[in-house]
């Protein structure tokens, strides 16, 4: 017996077929039908195999579907108005009515607190850039290329791998630094004839390392022993010429066409009433540097950290203390990823302690102060000259340009701040003249100058003891009489004082808060099982054992933290706190923008405004009552006022000097120590690693410079050979917003367990619904009329689908051209137990807005799935969809915030309410808070249970900086709103 694959009718012999098929013609369409998809299948997969492996978009190897919407190649066009597409005809019940597409996707075009979009630098742009008219001057006469000179005489004709006899010399010598791979394990892989070529003339590591001596490098370690009175033991400062190491990142081939030499102001509009700042150039001490300079000079400016480190995780006291160096002329972007060796090592400073049973404590403080910036002065002495007289230096375009190396910013935590800028520890501010009595007041003071500085501390130093300590007390000041930074011209060392949100927010201010808000609510184990029952997320950390116990917290754990505090406190601590928390996070999440504008800043501005009047505290009760306007130093003084006496915090008052370093020097990722934190593994932990324990300074130092020698040499030849891989400028958008796994994860799943999995939740009848919309069938007085015959029999036949059990989507940032895209995963797993939520927008509703949430819908995914190919003919004619989704609606938000957390409520409705819709109107993975209220969790509950159980949820915002941007309600699109958008200023 054989089949017809159409309608499954049953013959006798293929000659039986061949007659239905001239006779039916229905199945002659459908067979029409299936022989121009093969065609066109077996057209595209030839073009696909001989057009470039480079284009991203035709890789078929990653194991994805890459989904695109019918308008996707304006996904990321801001300015995008969809038209309608041609209207989908089914064969037997024709539709007359056009299909609009659907809207663009939540982009970032608008923000949760007016976020700045930095948009390309098109004639169509709004944004409008003002250029510094004489600033980097190019000179007439192009030099020579620093790589080719460096390596002339190395490479040749002759010797194509310079030191190196062989190629294969060079590879085992490349993969041996590189891998970090010990001495002794190469030696023996060496030795072993399996793997010795003829072309390998190494034998041993001793020879690998006599090669890559022999390699050039810019930058060679200098030891010196400096002595302090009252020590016999001299201390040991390892550093390299600051001037070579500048020399060979503006020379670096990988940065070139990338480096930022000329100061601009960038404005918003035409207009030019609000000005945007991302890279140092946008600041105004680009500018303002710029008018001390001569006609046409180039700015180098100079970025310094400094932050001592352990070397040893559990046993020993092995410390190290590197000094990392940069130039703000590489962008943002490319100094924060360490592969691209931005930053460089400049020195490692000495580590050993002054005995104390010799001096006192204060003395003992002071001679390392001295020893701190003599070292620091024989380190930075080089760039001096350069700074006052400007030197010739050149790119790796040959392109030479009068260059000035003047300190521009300086990236510490607060007691390196206050050793760099002679200012008293947890006594004054190293930024403006402020005290620490007055650390609580409206405004921060007066700007300190360096010049003042140094005035004061010589004037002190020619009063008696009893005075000068006096007058130094006063201005907040130590006495270090020779200050590095002293005879570094142009340079304003407090201004250099780089806001820093990984020690001042993220571990400071934000660390305070969770500790006082576990105190507050007085249950720690019921704050813990909140913790342990907030739902999945993707990239999300959860706590598997609350966060009471938690010791050693890392940045990226308090993170975690922030993005599911607020759902957890809500209803066990008083709602002025929780208020409190959602000011202090808004503070943190806007302060990290990567690109802001006058409006972000005055919202800035706005959190971090002191306001005496909110502090009015109750008697009766543990908490103070809280002004709805809330503002940082009032959230902590309000909140636990009952256990601290004063909140004169040096981490508090540095809050209010992130407006100010924005304008002047930039976004705040510019000079985040959480970048040089992550330098520790690669420059000190992994080079005391290599080393014997034994005199590790010295072997670090030869470590650090064969690594990087062995990383110049190959940038060198693909330089040469012209293969060398440039990070690109900007972010690449993506080219698929959602991707599915190329097979599914149930290829041939029962329709009868799909139902079952499902519970209450309906399949069929959604599925019927959207193929009524799919057809246009036509209503009559709120009535829709029946589906089409060939419909209605193939949805009876089908019994089985093609069943995917997540999906990724990726959306684009469009904070800066060069910004990461978001990421996010939605799970609808039956073997997991695991449904998430969703942003999702359904057909027939108007279309989404270029931001917000105001056309978005929240559902939970309940099933991605495919129609099989033999049912799809049938169910929807010539054009079918790829993936459909099956989504559990919950009921429609609000347009107001919740007050207390700012978040929005979400709630189920009475009934099950679900929808089919295409995959590519999902928008992005949702995550949601139960609603704990005041009541105790039910400990039977887990994170995969908890949605189930619960009837009403928050809309988290901030599990991450997208959904913080994005997850708002734009009354911007509201005709009959009073209030004022928040939408970025175009």
């Amino acid at each position: 017996m054989t089949k017809c694959n159409f309608c499954h009718q049953s013959f006798k012999s293929s000659q039986g077929i061949s007659a239905h098929l001239a006779q039916d013609l229905i199945c002659q369409k459908r067979l029409r039908t299936w022989q121009r998809k093969v065609t066109d299948r077996l057209a595209e997969d030839s073009r696909r195999r001989h057009e470039s492996d480079s284009d991203e978009s035709q890789h078929s190897d990653d194991g994805y579907h890459h989904l695109r919407s019918p308008q996707d190649e304006s996904y990321f066009d801001i300015s995008y108005d969809p038209s309608p597409l041609p209207a989908r005809i089914h064969p037997v019940a024709a539709a007359t009515a056009t299909r609009t597409s659907p809207a663009t996707p939540l982009v970032a075009t608008t923000s949760h607190h007016p976020l700045v979009v930095d948009q390309p630098d098109d004639e169509d742009a709004k944004e409008v850039i003002d250029t510094h008219p004489t600033a980097a001057a190019e000179l007439k006469k192009r030099r020579r290329v620093p790589f080719s000179s460096d390596y002339e005489d190395v490479v040749t004709k002759d010797h194509p791998h310079g030191p190196f006899p062989t190629k294969a010399d060079w590879d085992i010598a490349e993969w041996s630094t590189l891998e970090s791979v010990s001495d002794a394990a190469v030696t023996r892989l060496l030795a072993l004839k399996s793997v010795h070529s003829d072309d390998l003339n190494a034998k041993s590591m001793r020879d690998i390392h006599s090669y890559i001596d022999k390699l050039p490098n810019t930058a060679q370690f200098q030891h010196k022993e400096l002595i302090i009175e009252g020590q016999d033991a001299p201390f040991d400062c390892f550093y390299r010429n600051a001037v070579d190491l500048v020399r060979d990142l503006l020379a670096d081939p990988t940065f070139d066409e990338q480096l930022l030499f000329r100061p601009v102001h960038r404005y918003t509009s035409k207009s030019k009433k609000s000005r945007k700042y991302s890279e140092w150039n946008t600041g105004d001490w680009a500018w303002e540097i710029q008018a001390h300079l001569p006609h046409g000079a180039t700015t180098i400016p100079i970025i310094l950290a400094t932050d001592k480190t352990e070397l040893t995780s559990f046993t020993g006291n092995k410390t190290c203390y590197p000094v990392y160096m940069t130039i703000g002329n590489i962008p943002k972007h490319l100094r924060r990823q360490p592969s691209m060796r931005a930053w460089r090592l400049l020195a490692y400073l000495p580590t050993g302690k002054v005995d104390g049973t010799v001096f006192s404590t204060s003395i003992a403080r002071k001679l390392r102060t001295q020893l701190f910036h003599k070292c620091m002065s024989l380190v930075c002495q080089p760039l001096f000259e350069p700074a006052k007289k400007g030197e010739v230096f050149i790119d790796s375009r040959g392109i030479a340009r009068t260059c000035h190396t003047i300190l521009a910013a300086y990236a510490a935590d607060y007691p390196e701040q206050c050793l760099i800028t002679c200012v008293r520890y947890g006594q004054a501010c190293p930024v403006c003249d402020t005290l620490l009595a007055d650390f609580d007041k409206d405004e921060p003071g007066e700007p300190r100058s360096q010049g003042d500085t140094i005035a004061t501390i010589n004037f002190a130093r020619q009063q008696s003891a009893q005075e000068r300590d006096a007058t130094l007390k006063a201005a907040g000041l130590t006495n270090v009489p020779e200050p590095f930074w002293k005879k570094w011209p142009h340079a304003n060392i407090h201004a250099t004082m780089a806001s820093d949100v990984l020690h001042q927010l993220v571990q400071g201010m934000g660390k305070h808060l969770v500790s006082w808000l576990i105190e507050l609510a007085n249950d720690e184990d019921e704050l813990d099982a909140r913790f342990q029952r907030i739902p999945y997320a993707t990239g999300l950390r959860r706590f598997r054992d609350g966060i009471s116990t938690l010791s050693n917290v890392s940045g990226t754990e308090h993170k975690a933290i922030y993005a599911q505090l607020l759902g957890c406190i809500h209803g066990i601590v008083p709602d002025d706190a929780v208020r409190a928390a959602c000011s202090l996070l808004d503070f943190i999440y806007v302060a990290q923008y990567e690109c802001h504008s006058d409006d972000t800043l005055s919202s800035l501005s706005t959190r971090c405004r002191i306001s005496t009047s909110t502090r009015e505290f109750s008697k009766s009760t543990t908490f103070a009552v809280v002004s709805p306007d809330m503002d940082i130093s009032s959230v902590f003084s309000s909140t636990l006022a009952h256990n601290i006496s004063d909140f004169n915090l040096p981490k508090l008052h540095a809050c209010q000097h992130y407006v100010q370093c924005i304008r002047r020097l930039g976004t705040v990722d510019n000079y985040n120590t959480e970048c040089t934190e992550r330098l520790h593994i690669d420059l000190a932990k992994h080079a005391y690693a290599a080393t014997n324990k034994r005199d590790y300074e010295v072997q670090m130092c030869r470590w650090l410079q064969r690594r990087e020698a062995v990383t110049r040499f190959r940038t060198f030849l693909d330089w040469q050979a012209n293969e060398l891989v440039r990070p690109p400028k900007h972010a690449t958008p993506p080219a698929h917003p959602i991707l599915l796994k190329r097979k599914p994860h149930r290829l041939h799943y029962k329709l009868e367990d799909l139902k079952r999995e499902l519970g209450e939740v309906n399949f069929v009848e959604p599925l019927e619904e959207f193929l009524r919309r799919w057809h246009r069938s036509p209503t009559w007085r709120g009535y829709t009329t029946m589906l089409p015959p060939l419909v209605t029999s193939a949805l009876a036949r089908m019994s089985y689908l093609s069943l995917w059990h997540h999906i990724k989507f990726v959306t684009p940032n469009t904070e800066t051209l060069a910004s990461k895209n978001s990421k996010s995963t939605a799970y609808a797993s039956p073997a997991r137990g695991q449904y998430d939520p969703v942003l999702v927008r359904l057909l027939g509703e108007d279309v989404a807005g270029s931001g917000g949430i105001n056309d978005l819908r929240v559902g939970r995914l309940r099933a991605i799935f495919k129609i099989p190919e033999i049912f799809s003919d049938d169910l929807f004619g010539d054009e079918q969809p790829e993936h459909l989704a099956l989504v559990e609606l919950y009921l429609p938000l609000g347009r107001r915030e919740q007050e207390i957390n700012g978040m929005y409520i979400v709630q189920k409705p009475l009934h099950p309410i679900a929808v089919v819709v295409e995959v590519h109107n999902l928008r992005r993975a949702a995550h949601l808070f139960p609603k704990f209220g005041t009541q105790k969790v039910d400990r039977k509950l887990t994170a995969l249970t908890v949605l189930d159980e619960y009837k009403a949820f928050y809309l988290n915002n901030r599990i991450d900086k997208d959904a913080y941007r994005n997850i708002y309600w734009d009354v911007g699109q509201d005709e009959d709103e009073d209030e004022p958008s928040r939408a970025a200023p175009e």
